[in-house]
């Protein structure tokens, strides 16, 4: 799932991750899950949220920070803005990140899971 401003991502350690495409890689997958959403669900909560998000990062650079739990935790520089992330979705974009191979499954899992979510 994806939230936007979430209280609880103050809470617990987050490190910075470590390849330097990571925000460039995150802008390109949250673009194309709003444009996902978009297409299934136009009008949702999710749609909106990240619609904003991008909006208010359109020529600001992106960070990203993961923790121990495989949560993500997309930050606008300087944090006025934030995507907490987390399940099979911080799991498909951590392995986009880390150059690991994602599966159709796991891509069409996460996308079929919001999906049903943002009804």
């Amino acid at each position: 799932m994806i939230y936007r401003n979430a209280r609880h991502s103050d809470e617990g350690q987050w490190s910075l991750e470590h390849n330097p495409e990571a925000g460039v890689i995150a802008r390109d997958f949250l673009s194309g899950e709003l444009d996902l959403l978009k297409f299934v669900s136009p009008a949702s909560a999710p749609a909106r949220d990240l619609g904003a998000f991008l909006d208010s990062a359109r020529d600001l650079p992106l960070s990203v920070y993961h923790s121990a739990a495989g949560e993500l935790l997309i930050t606008i520089d300087p944090w006025s803005e934030t995507l907490l992330l987390t399940g099979r979705t911080a799991d498909v974009l951590s392995a986009y990140i880390n150059n690991r191979i994602v599966r159709m499954e796991d891509r069409f899992d996460m996308t079929v899971r919001q999906a049903v979510r943002a009804s």
